[in-house]
């Protein structure tokens, strides 16, 4: 039985620290797909910054990627940047996504297109 346990918490441990290197290592996208993905990535594990980051290289990548304006508007809401938001949450809306999800909360008047 105290194997079992040493080998949980060892298990456990490992698994921790290879989450942890995994989130903190730079991601290298090679296309507006992969970047946007690895924006999605640090945006849910609170890395609003580094979000920023892979939303506009897939933005300059593609520039008509509605969902990567939306998102980079929420990173940037989040950031405290409601200037840098609101432009975003126009332009994503003017590109056909919803945004009023995030756009009312941050105090944008982006509205969902018509």
């Amino acid at each position: 039985m105290k194997a079992f346990k040493l080998f949980f918490v060892l298990a456990f441990v490992f698994a921790s620290l290879t989450l942890f290197s995994q989130s903190e290592q730079v991601l290298e996208s090679k296309n507006s797909k992969e970047a946007y993905t690895y924006g999605l990535q640090m945006m849910n594990i609170h890395k609003y910054e580094k979000a920023v980051e892979y939303f506009t290289e897939a933005i300059e990548l593609k520039s008509d990627l509605a969902a990567a304006y939306y998102f980079r508007a929420y990173c940037y809401c989040e950031l405290d940047q409601k200037a840098k938001a609101c432009e975003d949450l126009h332009k994503a809306s003017s590109l056909g996504h919803y945004v009023e999800k995030v756009a009312v909360p941050c105090g944008c008047d982006a509205k969902d297109p018509q």
